[in-house]
């Protein structure tokens, strides 16, 4: 019924901007960013506790790694137990309930050099309303990813690379189901 200005707050480490995709959990409690600025940086992910009253972030936790990836992108489950990390040769898995979530990480799929007719690496991640998760690739091909099983650990996710066939070809978009 109104509109109310917040003061901004600064949490954790300042992270480059560059190409990203933030998301909220499913249940509301968690804001989280993945973000990659060039292949000598690194990629960063950004956790954060999220109050969805107050509209504050908080509790930051920061993770860095560095597998030559120019472009990712992220979902959680639909459970909020688990974030999904696709990051261009690579899918990791970090269970969001561990006390070391860095350390929980998992590689639950890596590119199969499958092309159509470009190579159909992981790009962007999108929680359905289906409760699948679906990723596109950083060029003009005609297949998505399916993760099926998202609230599941490790391989049991079952990652299914260019499982959806396109009608046509499909350019860095992906249907928005925001949370």
């Amino acid at each position: 019924d109104s509109i109310s200005e917040f003061s901004t707050i600064t949490l954790g480490n300042l992270v480059p901007t560059g190409l990203s995709q933030a998301v909220f959990s499913p249940d509301g409690s968690k804001y989280i960013r993945f973000n990659t600025v060039n292949l000598n940086l690194g990629q960063f992910i950004n956790i954060y506790d999220f109050d969805r009253c107050s509209g504050v972030l908080h509790t930051p936790v920061e993770i860095t790694y560095n597998d030559s990836a120019a472009v990712g992108g992220i979902a959680i489950s639909p459970n909020s137990e688990y974030l999904y990390v696709s990051s261009n040769n690579y899918i990791y898995q970090y269970d969001l309930t561990s006390i070391d979530i860095e350390a929980s990480k998992v590689i639950i799929a890596e590119y199969d050099g499958f092309q159509s007719p470009f190579a159909t690496r992981f790009f962007l991640a999108q929680l359905a309303p289906d409760d699948q998760i679906y990723i596109n690739s950083s060029n003009s091909v005609n297949t998505l990813h399916v993760i099926r099983e998202p609230n599941r650990l490790g391989i049991e996710s079952m990652v299914d690379q260019h499982a959806i066939q396109l009608p046509t070809f499909n350019a860095f978009t992906l249907a928005n189901n925001p949370y």
